[in-house]
């Protein structure tokens, strides 16, 4: 998000996956925080589910009702590849007419076009460091509970630019 106003948008939307996952419940208030830390409100804000289908539905629906904003952050690439093939569906530019930011980094996300904007979640380093945790458990150690903050890496391609409109 903040990438997204840094390139000048105010008009932000968020596709979010389903709110049973605590993943979809951080990254709609990490969207919200960096909103507010800019004094902007969202755009729009939809749940959906982690698919290709629900971004497409959703992004329809959006277009339909002329609410559309000048970017969108989907909570996965998966969600963002189906608010794209909306966009192309109803003759919308990416990222001429609104850009799209994706997240997870899938293998599909640089060979969609336009290729994805995305967020990617170090997932190796996530791996060693539940794979610490769990040798030092087996060898019989007692843990403290502890938050351990793994930073993602933007992840430019080119589904985004500065709004037109």
């Amino acid at each position: 998000a903040k990438y997204l106003i840094d390139l000048g948008h105010t008009k932000i939307g968020f596709i979010g996956g389903n709110n049973i996952y605590l993943s979809a419940k951080e990254r709609r208030r990490w969207f919200i925080s960096a909103l507010n830390d800019n004094n902007l409100e969202p755009f729009i804000i939809e749940e959906g589910e982690f698919t290709i289908i629900s971004g497409y539905e959703i992004m329809s629906r959006w277009i339909k009702e002329d609410k559309i904003p000048t970017a969108v952050f989907a909570s996965d690439d998966k969600i963002a590849l189906g608010a794209i093939n909306a966009c192309h569906t109803h003759n919308i530019k990416v990222p001429q007419d609104i850009s799209i930011c994706g997240y997870d980094n899938l293998m599909i996300a640089a060979e969609l076009n336009p290729h994805l904007t995305t967020v990617q979640q170090p997932v190796e380093q996530m791996g060693k460091e539940a794979a610490e945790i769990i040798l030092q458990l087996i060898q019989g150690h007692s843990l403290k509970a502890k938050t351990i903050k793994l930073p993602p890496k933007l992840i430019l391609r080119d589904s985004t630019q500065p709004p037109n409109r």
